[in-house]
């Protein structure tokens, strides 16, 4: 796939889920180790499947599949299949609260993040918080407002955020949606299997 990454303005209306990133804050602040929540969708219905120690970003709060954001999964969907002329087949999406001290490693995404969005929910810090890709012969950076997302090659593109310098009280809720191109190399990721 050709695309590196882009700016996506307002990409979906996330006015309605503006306090989960400070829900989840309070709820799992006490955990000084962080929390990773999984939950699985098996006959249409999802299920707690498991609770772990976040590794990527250590001490953060973390959660896979939250079934408040399935809908949204979806819509985004059809906008980035507009958007990049493409059949895009959904593979899983998650959110990350980052807190005070917290920061993205440079990486690159498994197979399953060929089109990945790195959406800003919610946040009540007061600055502004770049997300970088290395575009081989230059890095770039953006600035994410609330609503607005970037658009990304995650098996391709490596992509970091430096250390969040914040108040404790303070935070940053990102959702991570993920695709892979319906007729490409990473279809057989499609629906996370």
């Amino acid at each position: 796939m050709e695309m590196k990454s882009f700016l996506y303005k307002d990409l979906i209306d996330v006015s309605e889920f503006k306090d989960e990133g400070e829900k989840l804050r309070k709820n799992y602040n006490l955990m000084p180790q962080g929390i990773e929540i999984k939950y699985k969708k098996t006959r249409g219905k999802f299920n707690l499947e498991s609770t772990t120690i976040p590794t990527q970003v250590p001490n953060s709060i973390c959660i896979y599949s939250n079934p408040i954001y399935y809908v949204m999964h979806y819509k985004i969907k059809k906008k980035l299949e507009k958007r990049l002329g493409k059949r895009l087949y959904p593979t899983y999406y998650f959110e990350r609260v980052y807190l005070n001290g917290q920061n993205l490693k440079k990486h690159i995404d498994r197979g399953a993040c060929e089109v990945s969005v790195s959406l800003h929910v919610s946040s009540n810090i007061d600055k502004d918080w770049h997300i970088y890709f290395n575009h081989g012969d230059r890095i770039v950076s953006y600035k994410c407002d609330i609503g607005d997302a970037v658009v990304y090659n995650g098996v391709e593109i490596q992509h970091w955020r430096e250390e969040l310098r914040c108040q404790k009280n303070q935070y940053y809720h990102q959702i991570f949606f993920h695709y892979v191109d319906a007729d490409g190399k990473y279809a057989h990721f499609a629906y996370d299997r």
